[in-house]
């Protein structure tokens, strides 16, 4: 039986029983893009902020709004073979948790500050995790 099948339930029921699930009024909304922008609870992610290269589409979340949020998805990365410009796109399933508080300016708005992936079947590479700061226009 393959690991990864296990992950998301792993996941949300070890934030469901530490009670990040509940939602108190000082928790995170929106996350920041690429550019700073504050989204709330968006579908797709880039991840690859350069070049666009790796990105997450499809995410459907579990307690958005609570300090932690899950949501499966779909990951697109570039295999850059023979080069990124010529690459083959390739889509994988993974669960995505953002966490963390940062307060977005001049909008005040509190924002979840990383972005964590895990693979649940094929791994092209290890599961990852990467900030994503609110930047003032």
């Amino acid at each position: 039986m393959r690991r990864g099948v296990f992950v998301l339930p792993v996941l949300l029921a070890l934030a469901a029983s530490a009670g990040a699930f509940a939602r108190p009024a000082a928790n995170p909304t929106v996350l920041p893009d690429c550019l700073g922008k504050p989204q709330t609870a968006p579908t797709e992610i880039t991840l690859a902020c350069g070049d666009g290269n790796e990105s997450l589409f499809g995410i459907r979340w579990t307690g958005w709004g609570a300090t932690v949020a899950a949501g499966l998805a779909k990951i697109s990365i570039d295999d850059c073979k023979p080069n990124c410009a010529a690459g083959t796109e390739h889509d994988y399933p993974v669960v995505v948790v953002v966490s963390g508080r940062q307060t977005c300016k001049p909008s005040g708005k509190l924002a979840y500050v990383k972005v964590t992936i895990a693979f649940v079947d094929a791994k092209p590479h290890t599961a990852a995790s990467q900030t994503f700061p609110c930047r003032t226009p």
